[in-house]
């Protein structure tokens, strides 16, 4: 019987798992104890909620490992899920540091500073992921929200210049240890998938239509190197509760799955308001 871990494996490695897998990047603690009608959520109530759900990973927000998110991961590893850790990379904690407008000034006034902070970053994404896969997860996702709906935020030189050596970096060491690593961010990003398959990365996270991220489009022309993750809208969601609808979205959905490298989830992740009943009726689905 194949376990979540190896069908998460097998869509990323492009082989054929025996149904699709599902999983999401978020889950909101009020989303949980909502759908469970408990006041208080830890690792029992998440791992209910998930097998609920039947998703077959779970992602562990990791950019600072003290020991509660530790033993957090020591949990999750133990199971059969598929275990993402979830770090924020350079481009984002530079925003988190700094602000948009100082971070902005650094690529043309202060470019000794930014390339001085880029390498920090780096330094402590290597220790952390050096930890994360002596705890053997299995996955790394790097967030970074480099782009909008119209485009990137900076140009794919800036990228290249600042960026691309530290991520080359992380993600040659993480794959000689047999670790995925996904990319994410929101807006279209599309002008630099190229880039980031010669990096290394085995897939994405989040791909929106509205900002021109077409799945099917994306699967078509990068389905061979990436993996595609993430796609659902809030729209999708509430649509499953109609059977009509829901049988046109199970369809494009098994489409992108028939193709292979492609897990199924929400470009949002699943937060308070969401429709819950949507996500139980399609995620049952498959």
């Amino acid at each position: 019987m194949t376990t979540s871990r190896e069908r998460v494996a097998k869509a990323i490695k492009g082989e054929v798992p025996d149904k699709i897998p599902k999983g999401e990047l978020l889950i909101e603690e009020r989303v949980i104890k909502k759908f469970l009608g408990k006041d208080r959520v830890g690792f029992e109530e998440r791992y209910k909620f998930i097998n609920e759900l039947e998703l077959d990973l779970v992602t562990i927000v990791a950019s600072d490992l003290d020991e509660m998110v530790l033993g957090e991961i020591k949990k999750w590893v133990n199971t059969s899920l598929f275990v993402f850790a979830l770090l924020d990379g350079p481009f984002e904690t530079g925003l988190k540091n700094y602000g948009f407008q100082r971070y902005f000034l650094m690529f043309k006034k202060e470019r000794k500073e930014l390339k001085d902070f880029i390498g920090r970053w780096e330094e402590k994404a290597l220790r952390e992921i050096h930890e994360l896969w002596k705890m053997k997860v299995d996955g790394i996702v790097l967030a970074d929200d480099v782009a909008y709906n119209k485009g990137l935020l900076i140009s794919p030189q800036d990228l290249k210049e600042y960026f691309w050596l530290s991520y080359e970096k992380i993600i040659a060491f993480g794959k000689k240890e047999g670790l995925f690593y996904f990319f994410h961010s929101d807006g279209n990003y599309r002008v630099i998938l190229p880039d980031l398959i010669n990096l290394g990365f085995a897939g994405i996270h989040c791909l929106e239509r509205q900002a021109g991220m077409e799945a099917e489009e994306i699967q078509k022309e990068f389905g061979e190197a990436l993996c595609l993750w993430g796609h659902l809208t809030t729209e999708d969601i509430v649509k499953a509760k109609n059977p009509r609808e829901k049988e046109q979205l199970k369809f494009s959905i098994d489409e992108l799955g028939y193709r292979g490298r492609f897990i199924l989830g929400t470009n949002t992740g699943l937060y308070d308001g969401i429709d819950l009943e949507g996500i139980k009726i399609l995620y049952r689905s498959f």
